[in-house]
């Protein structure tokens, strides 16, 4: 090579020549096809609408199962240890509607399904009222627990004059004024016998009213006030933010930790776990006893009433390790196909059966432990 050439390629190039373009580093997206540089910010706006977007139903699932028995206090009588558990099953429904992404998910994981938002929350209604309607179902349920169990116990049982507080809503007029429990017995001095009377009288007066609540309290009577407001379904309604049922003398008192757990059929095993607690025979054998339904009376007997999302709790509770579910009577066809051979359905329409099939069992451990294998049978 030359002097001249050595001397000319140590010269810096000139911003027009040839020399210095093709020594310029190449851009980073260069190599990169113009068709992908054009559908990029297209996926990224699917992406987001996507995420954005809602569609009018909620995903259902499995939730957990919760051994009753280790929730279960009662006060006042002698209550004896079980080997096995009694478990609640649970399902679970999304907080809010599903986004596109969110009911993909949901379309393809078989664990899961769809349940449209007008059956969780019907027109007129709000999440709130929902959630309080869950609640005081759930509250009702241990109520009529405890009446079926006592009474399957031989103990009487008599009815409270007034309504009984199940639940106060957050935020309501009523918070930090009454309690779940309380026992409303008068309106603006005016006795109330019912929780039917005591919803009359509230009704009386207007959103924005003041009303003066007479209740029982730890045996002790106080009175409040409290003033309305109007109902968020309908403004013409005034009301304190509680739900009220019927309240019974119970032999003992019965307290069943559920926590935020609403809905009515965990009433068959909260009714079984307090027979179980109160009798010396173990009920459970030894065995994980999952079982669903609700307590319905009909000429003063307790029926099991047929619940919903059973193939969801029945997922649930093999999770559980549960061996034994019993379900209601109508929900039978529909537990067996779920369960698909992985745990034995047993089919009760009463909480006496109900009983009788756990008093059938085997206990574990035994040379008769291998008839508990799966299958399906009605009482």
């Amino acid at each position: 090579m030359s002097d001249e050439e050595e001397s000319r390629s140590d010269a810096p190039a000139g911003p027009s020549g040839e020399d210095d373009a093709s020594e310029q580093p190449a851009r980073p997206w260069s190599s990169i096809p113009r068709w992908a540089v054009i559908l990029a910010p297209i996926v990224g706006i699917i992406a987001l609408l996507g995420s954005l977007i809602h569609v009018p139903y909620h995903a259902l699932g499995p939730g957990p199962s919760t051994n009753v028995l280790e929730r279960l206090k009662i006060r006042g009588a002698e209550s004896f240890p079980s080997e096995g558990e009694l478990l609640l099953t649970t399902a679970s429904v999304s907080d809010g509607p599903l986004s596109i992404w969110d009911a993909v998910w949901v379309w393809i994981d078989p664990k899961y399904d769809f349940i449209e938002r007008r059956i969780l929350v019907p027109p007129g209604r709000t999440d709130e009222e929902r959630r309080a309607q869950n609640l005081q179902q759930m509250e009702e349920s241990k109520i009529a627990a405890e009446l079926a169990a006592f009474r399957a116990l031989g103990h009487p049982v008599a009815r409270l004059p007034g309504a009984r507080v199940f639940t106060v809503i957050e935020g309501a007029p009523a918070e930090g004024k009454l309690r779940r429990g309380d026992q409303i017995v008068a309106i603006d001095g005016k006795r109330v016998t019912t929780r039917d009377a005591a919803i009359e009288a509230m009704r009386a007066r207007r959103p924005g009213d003041a009303v003066r609540v007479r209740y029982i309290r730890d045996a002790r009577a106080h009175t409040v006030r409290i003033r309305t407001r109007a109902s968020a379904s309908d403004a013409t309604v005034p009301v304190i933010g509680v739900t009220l049922g019927t309240g019974y003398r119970f032999p003992n008192e019965v307290e069943i930790d559920t926590e935020d757990i609403g809905g009515p059929s965990g009433g068959l095993i909260f009714a079984l776990s307090i027979v179980d607690a109160l009798t010396e025979d173990d009920l459970t054998k030894g065995h994980i006893i999952a079982a669903t339904g609700e307590i319905v009376f009909k000429d003063d007997k307790p029926l099991v009433g047929p619940i919903g999302a059973v193939a969801e709790k029945i997922r649930s509770a093999h999770a559980a390790g549960a061996r034994v579910f019993l379900v209601p009577d109508r929900d039978f066809e529909e537990a067996c196909r779920v369960a698909d051979g992985n745990l034995r359905i047993i089919a009760v329409t009463t909480l006496n059966e109900a009983v009788d099939a756990l008093r059938e069992l085997p206990p574990r451990g035994t040379s008769k432990t291998d008839t508990l294998e799966p299958g399906c049978s009605q009482k």
